[in-house]
């Protein structure tokens, strides 16, 4: 899950709308079965290993939006629930007066 590092209510929305795009992006995969979005509380460390004893959770996929004024970043990580170090991570910075919501998604979540 995406989560709102502004009080922007914009950002909350882009939060819920990044979380939908990357599953629907990843089940277009076969034989990779999505989990999500699971909530956890903001700000809070995640228990990797509760991933992968709950759920058979390989990987933990996590993001954040913040902003300032009209730019907006998002971050990305992978993290491997066996071991809790990172696979992959990415940063996207955005100038919301030249691009949508929708392409922000789209960008993302390819």
């Amino acid at each position: 899950m995406f989560e709102n590092l502004n009080e922007k209510d914009e950002n909350a929305f882009l939060a819920r709308g990044l979380t939908g795009e990357i599953i629907i992006s990843l089940n277009r995969f076969n034989g990779l079965s999505v989990l999500g979005p699971l909530d956890s509380a903001a700000g809070s460390t995640i228990d990797f290993r509760k991933f992968r004893n709950e759920f058979g959770a390989q990987f933990v996929l996590q993001g954040r939006v913040r902003s300032q004024g009209a730019r907006i970043r998002i971050t990305v990580d992978l993290t491997d629930t066996a071991t809790g170090g990172n696979l992959w991570g990415r940063t996207f910075d955005f100038d919301l007066e030249k691009i949508s919501l929708f392409e922000i998604e789209d960008t993302v979540a390819g």
